[in-house]
């Protein structure tokens, strides 16, 4: 019995190391997944400006209706 006694005090010693330790991976995944999202709103930003810059036939050649990238002046742009 004595050996699981320094068992569970060693596994106590060491719970805020190990807390610690998992708080960090989740940070850094917390981090690089923002990082991505960051990356691809912008990306996302890029490609909505390349096409509104297009005229309605350069639109229509590539298959793409119009009225979708030109919204009316007085609807909300929810994307952002």
């Amino acid at each position: 019995m004595q050996a699981y006694g320094t068992f569970v005090r060693a596994h106590v010693r060491h719970a805020p190391a190990v807390f610690l330790w998992k708080a960090g991976q989740w940070l850094q995944r917390s981090a690089r997944r923002m990082d991505e999202w960051l990356v691809a709103r912008a990306k996302a930003r890029e490609d909505t400006q390349s096409l509104e810059a297009m005229t309605d036939r350069e639109l229509l050649d590539i298959g793409i209706d119009p009225a979708r990238v030109h919204p009316a002046p007085w609807a909300k742009d929810w994307s952002i």
